[in-house]
C-alpha cells in the first residue's frame, strides 16, 4: 500500500475530498472531488504509476460532484449533488473539451440527492444512484438513464413506508449490477439484462448484526467486484 497523491491540484488546490474513481485506460484512474462540500468542486485524472494529476473541468456548474464516468467516446458524466437542505441532484456532462452542460436537470427541494453514477452494461445507458437523508419520503431510487433519449426507468426504490438507502459506489461486472442497501444491510446482484434480482447477500455479520440506519454514515459506502488474480480487470 502506499500514498499516490500528496500534491496540490493544478489551478484548483488541494486534493480534499476524492470521492468516485474508475479505473481508464493507460493506468489512470478518473476521479471526482467535491472539495469539502462547498459549491463548486473537479473532475481530474491521476496517472497509477507517478501520480501526475490533470484535471479535467471544474467548477462552473458543479455543486459537489461525487461520482464520475467516462465512456468510450470521452464524455464524461457526474453525478453533481446538492447536499444542504435542498436536498437535491442533477447529472453534468463534460466533453471532451472540459466543457460543461446539465443533462438531467434539478428535480426539486427534498426530491434525493444523486449521488453514483456507473456505466451500464449498454454503451447507451448509466446506472444512477439516488438517496436522501433523513430517507423518510421514499425517494431513494436505482434507476437507468439512456444517454441519447434521456428516458428513465426504476429498477430499485424506496417508499416512505418501507424507506431505503442506497449505496454511492457500486459495480457492474459482465450483465450483473452489484450495490448496497443500507436500511435491510444487503448487498444485492441484480442482473441488467433479465431485469431480475439473483442474489443477495445479508452483510449484518459485517456491519452489526441489526438492521436500520442511525445516520447516513451507519451505511454501505461501497461495492467493488474484485476480479480473480490473473484475470485483467475491465476497462473502458
Amino acid at each position: 500500500m502506499r500514498t499516490l497523491v500528496e500534491t496540490k491540484l493544478p489551478g484548483v488546490g488541494n486534493v480534499i475530498d476524492p470521492h468516485g474513481m474508475q479505473m481508464l485506460k493507460d493506468d489512470k484512474l478518473l476521479v471526482s472531488d467535491f472539495q469539502g462540500f462547498e459549491p463548486g468542486g473537479c473532475v481530474y485524472t491521476v496517472d497509477k504509476k507517478t501520480g501526475d494529476l490533470q484535471v479535467i473541468s471544474k467548477d462552473g456548474l458543479f455543486t459537489v460532484p461525487v461520482s464520475a464516468v467516462e465512456d468510450a467516446d470521452g464524455t464524461i458524466w457526474v453525478a453533481n449533488a446538492d447536499m444542504t437542505e435542498q436536498n437535491d441532484g442533477e447529472i453534468i456532462k463534460v466533453d471532451k473539451g472540459g466543457k460543461q452542460s446539465v443533462f438531467l436537470p434539478w428535480s426539486g427541494k427534498n426530491s434525493g440527492q444523486i449521488v453514483g453514477m456507473l456505466q451500464s452494461n449498454k454503451p447507451d445507458e448509466l446506472v444512477v444512484f439516488r438517496c436522501e437523508w433523513p430517507n423518510v419520503r421514499g425517494n431513494s431510487a436505482v434507476f437507468i438513464i439512456n444517454k441519447k433519449s434521456k428516458d428513465m426507468r426504476k429498477i430499485f426504490e424506496s417508499s416512505a413506508d418501507d424507506p431505503r438507502f442506497y449505496n454511492t459506489n457500486g459495480d457492474v461486472a459482465g450483465d450483473m449490477l452489484w450495490f448496497g442497501e443500507s436500511v435491510r444491510k444487503e448487498i444485492i446482484g441484480y442482473n441488467l439484462d433479465t431485469n431480475k434480482i439473483v442474489a443477495t447477500l445479508d452483510f449484518r455479520p459485517v456491519a452489526g448484526g441489526w438492521r436500520g440506519m442511525l445516520d447516513s454514515y451507519d451505511g454501505i459506502e461501497s461495492v467493488t467486484v474484485v476480479p480473480p488474480i490473473g484475470v485483467e480487470q475491465n476497462v473502458i
